[in-house]
């Protein structure tokens, strides 16, 4: 093989090689590092009692879902996941990491499962985190009781019937659209998926013993009153876990008044089917024209 022959090889390897780091981070496997870069920034947000208690409130409202209220990864959604959450519990890990990685995890996401924050917090707020999960490791690795947590009011259970006739009280405009959306991109849409089919969310084609109910089928839409929807999502019904310890009323209603924008949409699964074929097909044909060129000057 003679010198240019070599580097045309090189050059088709190294663009395979490529290609497929692509199509590996595309699905969910990149790693949560983040760049070298961010282990050297400084939390600008100094750690005192004001940012541990916004830290905690943010916290509350986005994280212990699934990292639980302790922190130790043991939320009401962590036993839905393939991967165990973080616990931040665990003093070694925690002083693996600097502040800048935390603050870039909580930024960009982890993965398939830990979500980006970037769109639903400002910069500020995931500073204020940082703090506080530096505020759980070193004291709750010694004891059993969480510090600088709150104890949440405790709503009885009530039954479906007694919100079948309850009014939406949100308006069904364009900022309860906004927020329903946000809240459903978090705790929802691995489940029920993007367009709330119920058959292209992460969970519902790995953890879910049962698909996950279609929340485009108008007959579905059309029994369910909007009462019965915010019952459901605040109590849960069956493999559905409760969302009513970490999402306000409010923030419930919002997300009724999306979904029922879901109603009619036609099901097109093809779209990251063919992005994916794409990928593939392009590395087989470099790895087709690699094997040619290496015959070819032998």
């Amino acid at each position: 093989m003679n010198r240019r022959g070599a580097a045309i090889t090189f050059a088709l390897m190294l663009v395979l090689v490529v290609a497929a780091t692509q199509v590996w981070a595309s699905e969910g496997h990149a790693e949560g590092g983040g760049p070298a870069e961010v282990s050297s920034i400084a939390n600008p947000q100094q750690m005192n009692a004001e940012s541990l208690k916004t830290g905690m409130a943010v916290y509350e409202k986005n994280c212990s879902g699934c990292h639980g209220d302790s922190g130790r990864g043991d939320g009401p959604l962590a036993n839905s996941l393939l991967e165990k959450p973080t616990d931040f519990t665990n003093v070694t890990m925690m002083e693996e990491h600097s502040d800048g990685e935390l603050f870039y995890k909580i930024k960009e996401g982890v993965g398939e499962y830990m979500p980006a924050f970037e769109n639903q917090l400002t910069e500020n707020d995931m500073w204020h985190v940082v703090n506080y999960l530096r505020s759980i490791a070193p004291e709750l690795a010694a004891q059993e009781e969480p510090v600088l947590t709150e104890e949440k009011e405790t709503t009885s259970m009530a039954s479906p019937e007694e919100f079948r006739t309850l009014e939406n009280p949100v308006s069904n405009d364009h900022a309860s659209f906004t927020g329903g959306k946000e809240v459903y991109k978090l705790y929802c849409y691995r489940c029920h998926g993007e367009n709330g089919w119920g058959n292209n969310g992460s969970y519902a084609q790995s953890a879910l013993t049962k698909p996950a109910p279609d929340l485009s089928d108008p007959a579905l839409l059309r029994k369910m009153t909007d009462g019965e929807l915010f019952y459901t999502i605040k109590f849960g019904s069956g493999e559905m876990l409760s969302h009513g310890e970490y999402l306000s009323d409010e923030e419930i209603w919002q997300t009724v008044n999306y979904i029922r924008t879901f109603e009619g949409k036609e099901h097109d699964t093809t779209t990251r089917e063919k992005s994916n074929t794409t990928l593939y097909g392009a590395i087989l044909l470099i790895a087709v024209l690699i094997v040619f060129f290496v015959k070819r000057r032998r």
